[in-house]
């Protein structure tokens, strides 16, 4: 589990200077990493969702807040 390789408590893997040695100690998936390499050094990470409803329910949702 990744929050038990974080030395710098209340710090964000992806922010941490310890960034490879947490990844490399962490049982994390490559798609995982990537992300996180992503987030790392763009400040954003494009996801893939594979849900083929997804634009549909992101429609509903930002329909649903459009007032708030």
């Amino acid at each position: 589990m990744l929050e038990q390789h974080l030395p710098l408590a209340g710090v964000p893997a992806v922010e941490s200077p310890f960034f490879d040695a947490i990844f490399a100690a962490a049982d994390v998936d490559e798609h995982t990493l990537k992300v996180a390499r992503q987030l790392r050094e763009n400040g954003f990470a494009v996801i893939d969702f594979p849900d083929v409803e997804f634009d549909r329910i992101a429609e509903e949702i930002k329909r649903d807040l459009h007032d708030r």
